[in-house]
């Protein structure tokens, strides 16, 4: 951009030169002025063509999915962020998945610096435990009856860090370490069906989710979720940034349509 600046700097430069020069010099110089008109078009040309390449490059592929409705279930899932949030990331993760893992290890500390805590966008995570981790929907039966203690965030975070110790025995181990009254835990996970997690199980499938962790980020009209798009893996936190900035300024991104 620099190079444009200067070149047409030049150009305007010659320009005024040619009103002072006799009429010999001025068509030499006026062909000097097209030459190099023209070259600066072609750079030009390329400039755009470099930032349109970089600019795709950053671009996450991404799958459009439209407006979901009552995406909070009616506010009853876990959530983080301001109630004033005007975008939501859905998580559907997996207690026992090791690329849900490495994402809240990695990237979702930076997440929840730049938009969660900035009040920027709401934060959702609905249950997509796997076939074959057999921890899975224990784990989640048993955040499900954390979250009914406002302890779901501090009970992810234990399951997370120890997920080589999942078992039954393990999630009322783990409950007992974070002031949870037990009584209340122990007939929660006892008593508990499993309407939930198979309505978030139908929910993923029916967006295209096959495996964790998957995300869905829209803008929040009231329980609707507008304008929503799929990320499917382990995102860098730049297409999350790609996303939510497409969305903060009301435009529609062109990702390829994916699973």
């Amino acid at each position: 951009m620099k190079r444009l600046i200067q070149i047409f700097s030049v150009i305007f430069f010659s320009l005024s030169l040619v009103s002072c020069s006799d009429s010999a010099d001025n068509a030499e110089m006026k062909q000097q002025l097209s030459e190099l008109q023209e070259q600066v078009s072609i750079l030009a040309k390329q400039v755009e063509e470099i930032h349109e390449i970089a600019t795709r490059s950053q671009r996450p592929n991404t799958k459009q999915l439209g407006t979901l409705e009552n995406f909070n279930r009616n506010n009853t899932i876990p959530r983080l962020g301001d109630d004033e949030a005007k975008i939501a990331i859905i998580e559907f993760s997996d207690f026992q998945c090791p690329y849900c893992k490495r994402f809240i290890e990695q990237t979702f500390p930076s997440i929840q610096r730049k938009f969660i805590d900035a009040g920027k966008t709401a934060y959702f995570v609905r249950d997509f435990p796997l076939s074959f981790h057999p921890q899975a929907r224990g784990a989640a039966i048993a955040g499900h009856c954390a979250h009914q203690q406002q302890k779901y965030w501090q009970l992810r975070e234990v399951f997370f860090n120890n997920i080589a110790k999942l078992s039954d025995d393990y999630y009322r181990q783990a409950a007992s370490s974070l002031d949870i009254d037990m009584d209340a835990f122990n007939d929660c996970i006892e008593s508990a069906t499993e309407d939930n997690i198979n309505e978030d199980i139908a929910l993923a499938r029916s967006l295209g989710v096959t495996g964790t962790p998957a995300f869905v980020i829209g803008k929040i009209e009231g329980n609707s979720l507008i304008d929503a798009q799929l990320l499917i893996g382990a995102q860098p936190q730049s297409s999350f940034e790609y996303v939510i900035a497409q969305l903060s300024k009301g435009s529609d991104t062109d990702g390829s349509q994916g699973e």
